[in-house]
């Protein structure tokens, strides 16, 4: 399992929406050892399912958030999300398919995918939110 070291924060100081980005990273990193390990291919294919199935929830969940507070910045975050599902589906494929070394960079790539949107959309998300609910910026 690879560790990303990033300077950014990836908390944007929701209490929902923190703990769902790090359950996505968990499986993120599941599923990068998964395919590491190599042999078998279901739990693999268990793992990126339920990556699938909770990144469809979490991404529904907030962009609820971000209408519920017109949030100005949804389009784009809207398309943001639209295309890591599209991507993830085509990880997916690609591991049926079984291509395990090009999934695991497709993997890295997707995780590295997250880490970016997480520190720079969400967060921005999140400062957008406690301005609104008048709240204290997050301790660096």
């Amino acid at each position: 399992m690879k560790e990303a070291v990033h300077a950014k924060p990836l908390k944007t100081g929701d209490q929902v929406i923190d703990p769902e980005h790090d359950l996505q990273l968990q499986l993120i990193d599941s599923l990068a050892e998964s395919l590491e390990n190599g042999g078998e291919f279901s739990p693999a294919r268990y793992v990126l399912d339920q990556f699938i199935e909770f990144s469809d929830m979490h991404f529904l969940s907030e962009q609820l958030v971000m209408r519920l507070h017109n949030y100005p910045g949804y389009e784009p975050h809207l398309e943001e999300h639209t295309r890591l599902l599209k991507k993830v589906r085509e990880i997916r494929n690609t591991v049926i398919c079984g291509d395990q070394k090009l999934g695991r960079e497709l993997v890295e790539g997707l995780r590295e995918w997250l880490l970016n949107h997480i520190a720079t959309k969400d967060v921005a998300f999140g400062e957008f939110l406690r301005l609104k609910e008048g709240r204290a910026q997050l301790a660096p």
